[in-house]
């Protein structure tokens, strides 16, 4: 059987939220052709167990498992969705999230959609708090205006956003393992879209923000690394994808953005009166890895240049 959308959804250790996504997942399959696909990055707890019996009755629903656990990145595990998907469409889940149907609206939408990317609203819901609308902005760009996505505002993470299957697949677009896996993977499908991108409102992305959550955790040197490696990825990805004017021109955007990181997370490493011997570790990391992108050649200095190359010294 065929879907009009494949909803996939990775999770590791995830027993306290998998039931309410699941009952998030099987409303909304009830009005739309979608099927469900739950993939375990081989969790610990009974997770796996718990889903397993909830779906076993139901034939759009069913559960993988990664072959060997990936530092509880949902990057491979999603490649696993992508590859054992049944649909036109697909969209990624997290397990502590919701999707939510506004109006049916959506199903005479996909099916003669032609799109590759779509983007659909999202809304953050935080401990203790209302929902409200993510201010992260969608801007539309491509490989005529890539310098775009280097702009701090904009959304990158592959949530929220509807992605046409075979176009993944045609060009070959999965997600690295690791942390900030979203950021190449949303990069170069953008970068290889060729046609116009739409917004949808007729579904919405419901974000639950926990202390658990990745993007409220403590940041360790291993997230860090992971995301300027993500940043590196793209730059050398362009190097071989543009022309030398055409890198030159779009470089100073990637050296702009990774001053940008470089700055916020040195600054809450100071916040968080991180060991001095974590501080030595992630400014050696920093130097000897990245310093000749983020340092520019310029004669005027912003603050966030000023800023890091004292903290270097250099």
């Amino acid at each position: 059987m065929t879907y009009d959308l494949s909803i996939i959804v990775p999770f590791y250790n995830a027993e306290k939220f998998i039931i309410r996504n699941f009952y998030s997942c099987l409303k909304i399959s009830k009005n739309i052709n979608a099927e469900i696909i739950y993939i375990d990055n081989l969790s610990k707890d009974n997770s796996y167990i718990k889903i397993k019996e909830k779906i076993k009755n139901f034939q759009n629903f069913s559960i993988f498992k990664t072959t060997k656990k990936t530092e509880n990145s949902p990057g491979i595990a999603r490649n696993i969705g992508i590859r054992n998907a049944k649909s036109k469409y697909i969209v990624f889940l997290d397990i502590d999230d919701e999707l939510v149907l506004k109006n049916l609206k959506f199903n005479k939408y996909i099916k003669n959609n032609k799109s590759n990317i779509i983007y659909i609203k999202k809304k953050e819901k935080r401990i203790n708090k209302n929902l409200v609308d993510d201010k992260t902005q969608f801007i539309k760009f491509s490989k005529s205006n890539l310098s775009i996505f280097f702009k701090k505002s904009i959304n990158r993470a592959a949530i929220s956003i509807i992605f046409n299957k075979n176009f993944i697949l045609k060009h070959k677009i999965f997600f690295q393992k690791g942390f900030y896996e979203d950021i190449f993977f949303t990069f170069k499908a953008h970068f290889y879209n060729t046609k116009k991108i739409n917004i949808l409102n007729s579904i919405i992305y419901k974000r639950h923000i926990t202390s658990n959550s990745i993007t409220n955790s403590r940041l360790s040197l291993d997230h860090l690394k992971y995301m300027f490696l993500a940043w590196k990825n793209i730059n050398d990805f362009l190097q071989k994808k543009l022309s030398k004017k055409e890198y030159e021109n779009i470089k100073k955007s990637i050296q702009f953005r990774l001053r940008g990181e470089f700055v916020n997370e040195y600054n809450k490493i100071l916040n968080e009166n991180t060991k001095q011997e974590e501080k030595k570790k992630f400014l050696n990391f920093i130097v000897n890895k990245y310093k000749s992108l983020i340092i520019p050649n310029y004669k005027v200095l912003t603050k966030k240049d000023k800023i890091t190359k004292s903290v270097l010294k250099i």
